[in-house]
């Protein structure tokens, strides 16, 4: 009979405890490197989430060759996100002659972008998407703009891409999406900011006009790469386009606490760059928003509080000099109420800076 040489207790003790606070270690580096993984991904989708609603400029994109081309562009990435809207009487066969609006998708939950007719109801209407019916549950108007936001409840919903508005020079080709199937091609006349001498530094202005064509209301307007610049809307005859910049800031306001809500700044001033005025008042500047006088500056305002008053010229916003590509009403439109701006001022020849904190509008 063999005999059997047994280790003894504390060594073999010993081991297991070594033995343990390996694979202790090993197995809590991996539950960390797991959990880490997930929370990251988890971050990421938050942020997607809550992260304002950014233009599609910043990506690399391919530039058509040809008109067929950017049709093609449009009718892949655009029409799939048109909304025609029907009267609530047009009952169950609906034919595209019968749509009274247009608009675009926003959200893949059912939040559209379209520009009615003054005082025309949206309340109540059916929205066709694909060849889906949705009744209109719920209607938000940006008084500012005239556009307006409308929920419809559906889900998994194809989004258009957003691009620049603004950016959109005289004589560049665009492409209008009236209809499924149903492509104009027109072109930038250039930007319109209205025949007021003063604006308001709280309202975006610009529309960008363009050459004269047949649209619906509220019509999807692309570039050549199939990003929505804007929603078309008619007025005296001629047709203009709001661009996504305008309303970008207000419907993310919408989307996060449920209103919208403006940054204002509170003064009304004149644009150097598009309107004349005597050297003496504007000391040769020839761009800049200008005070006209005391009566710029609304009373209680965050412009009052950070001591902006009539002849002062802002000169830029946080280091961003206004200017013929961009004025002081889009700049602000870029904030949230309760943010903190750097205004350079000429105030008597001399540059001065003014902090404000914005409020709502």
């Amino acid at each position: 009979m063999g005999i059997i040489m047994r280790e003894p207790t504390w060594k073999f003790t010993l081991r297991t405890i070594v033995l343990s606070i390996i694979l202790g270690g090993a197995s809590g580096v991996l539950a960390t490197a797991l959990t880490t993984n997930y929370l990251t991904g988890y971050a990421v989708q938050l942020g997607e989430l809550t992260t304002p609603l950014r233009l599609a400029g910043e990506r690399p994109r391919a530039f058509p060759q040809n008109v067929e081309e950017a049709f093609e562009e449009v009718s892949k990435k655009i029409t799939p996100g048109l909304v025609q809207f029907f009267p609530s009487s047009s009952g169950a066969f609906l034919n595209a002659q019968q749509a009274v609006l247009s608009g675009a998708v926003l959200t893949s939950d059912g939040w559209i972008l379209t520009y009615p007719e003054a005082g025309q109801s949206v309340a109540g209407m059916q929205a066709v998407i694909g060849v889906n019916v949705f009744r209109v549950e719920e209607v938000v108007p940006d008084p500012q703009t005239g556009a307006m936001f409308v929920k419809v409840n559906a889900g998994n919903l194809q989004v258009v891409p957003f691009g620049n508005g603004w950016d959109i020079s005289a004589g560049e080709q665009l492409i209008v999406v009236p209809s499924v199937g149903h492509l104009l091609q027109t072109s930038a006349i250039g930007s319109d900011w209205g025949e007021e001498i003063e604006w308001s530094s709280d309202v975006p202005r610009r529309r960008i006009q363009v050459d004269a064509v047949q649209v619906d209301q509220g019509s999807p307007v692309s570039n050549l790469v199939g990003e929505l610049v804007g929603i078309a809307h008619e007025e005296n005859g001629r047709t203009f386009v709001l661009p996504m910049e305008s309303v970008l800031g207000a419907f993310t306001s919408l989307l996060r606490g449920g209103r919208i809500e403006r940054p204002s700044l509170g003064v009304e001033t004149v644009d150097l760059t598009r309107n004349t005025t005597t050297e003496e008042q504007t000391r040769g500047r020839r761009s800049g928003a200008f005070l006209l006088d005391a009566g710029s500056v609304e009373r209680g305002s965050p412009a009052a509080e950070a001591g902006l008053q009539g002849g002062d010229i802002i000169l830029a916003v946080d280091g961003r000099i206004i200017n013929g590509t961009r004025t002081l009403d889009e700049y602000i439109s870029g904030y949230v109420p309760g943010d903190s701006i750097t205004l350079t001022v000429d105030r008597d020849g001399e540059e001065i800076s003014l902090q404000a904190t914005l409020d709502v509008l």
